[in-house]
């Protein structure tokens, strides 16, 4: 076996690509080709209108953070932009939460800085809670990866603003919206690229690439796709694929739209669990009174959230400055919010034979009308 194979393997395993293709990306004769939504093994990279911009503020030891709608390309746009630096300026990615354990401390990262240093080549610390290959049908085969949870998210973010100051390593963050609100006030000083605004042409080549669809029938997914709020690069992919599958009838753009839609909310009741709740059942149990509480609220203010689950009993020290309490509690997008629908009419109405559950939810409800009396929610 190829000796420089092996040891590009063993980088790879510890979170450090020197080479495009360590972070699924390959070029052919007909151009870039990437880990794709439909968990594929690749697709015609489509090139987003925010790369060269991210690009450009990828440089000088500074810490970039990249922010915009979930679900509306900004991953594999940074992806591309990361991949970039690779080629032109030999820059080497180094991806913590990729490592596991390997690079879980400031020390090992530190280490990392240095052989990369003395190796004539600069570091780049690259963290994404959702990146490219990651939405797959349940179960997840074929992804290259899960949404990564929120509490590891969080821990390997705090070692990064550390060593950010100490060492001055350009650092690139991806944030999607719905985690900005709660993790800005763990960033250092920082410059922002925000991304995300239902650009139409690149939505409707999108379609063309994934749907194989004339101009047509790919303008008119990208327009109905634009009309949304976020997830909008994830709903063209989909509705394209459903699209390709049926010869292309531009009569059914609309049901592939609706399918698309169906989809990619299950994806993001995924991502609540697998992120937001760290798919950790009894994690998720203590903040369940929430998601009951959504289904007669919506969103509520945060410090109401707080002493919602304080009031049902749950310790303060659980409960204070929870990430997940803060997500939970704040209105984000129409797809999350819809995914959140979904949850809640689970909780609500799904019979479950488990008695705890049976006695929380009648407790939640009986809690949810005292506290509502008290004057808490208006």
């Amino acid at each position: 076996m190829d000796r420089d194979w092996i040891t590009e393997l063993y980088y790879t395993a510890m979170g450090i690509y020197k080479i495009p293709e360590r972070m699924g990306v390959r070029f052919r004769d007909e151009g870039m080709f990437v880990r794709n939504v439909l968990a594929r093994n690749e697709a015609p990279y489509v090139e987003h209108p925010a790369e060269e911009e991210i690009y450009r503020r990828i440089d000088g030891g500074q810490l970039l953070l990249v922010r915009g709608p979930k679900g509306d390309g900004i991953s594999m746009a940074v992806h591309a932009a990361l991949v970039k630096k690779m080629l032109i300026d030999r820059a080497v990615v180094v991806d913590p939460i990729a490592a596991g354990d390997c690079l879980s401390d400031m020390a090992r990262l530190s280490e990392v800085v240095d052989a990369v240093r003395e190796a004539g080549r600069e570091p780049i610390f690259y963290i994404d809670v959702s990146k490219p290959g990651h939405y797959p049908q349940r179960p997840w085969n074929g992804a290259l990866y899960k949404p990564t949870r929120l509490e590891k998210f969080e821990r390997t973010l705090d070692d990064l603003m550390a060593i950010f100051g100490i060492r001055e390593v350009t650092t690139v963050v991806v944030l999607s919206d719905d985690l900005y609100g709660t993790l800005r006030d763990r960033l250092k000083e920082h410059v922002t690229a925000e991304v995300g605004y239902g650009d139409v042409r690149f939505l409707r080549e999108l379609a063309q690439a994934y749907s194989g669809c004339g101009e047509d029938v790919a303008a008119e997914i990208a327009e109905a796709a634009a009309k949304y709020d976020c997830g909008r690069a994830i709903l063209t992919t989909l509705a394209s694929d459903w699209l390709a599958q049926r010869n292309c009838d531009q009569k059914a753009v609309a049901e592939a739209l609706k399918a698309a839609e169906e989809k990619a909310k299950k994806f993001f009741v995924e991502y609540i669990w697998r992120t937001v709740l760290n798919e950790d059942r009894p994690y998720a149990n203590l903040h369940a009174p929430l998601i009951i509480l959504r289904h007669f609220e919506g969103p509520v203010p945060i410090e109401a959230a707080e002493e919602f689950l304080i009031g049902l009993g749950f310790e303060w020290c659980k409960v204070r400055n929870s990430t997940a309490v803060r997500w939970l509690a704040e209105r984000h997008c129409g797809l999350i919010e819809d995914a959140i629908k979904n949850a809640v009419a689970t909780a609500m109405t799904k019979r479950i034979d488990e008695q705890p559950y049976r006695a929380l939810r009648s407790a939640v409800v009986d809690y949810y009308k005292h506290f509502k009396a008290r004057g808490y929610f208006k």
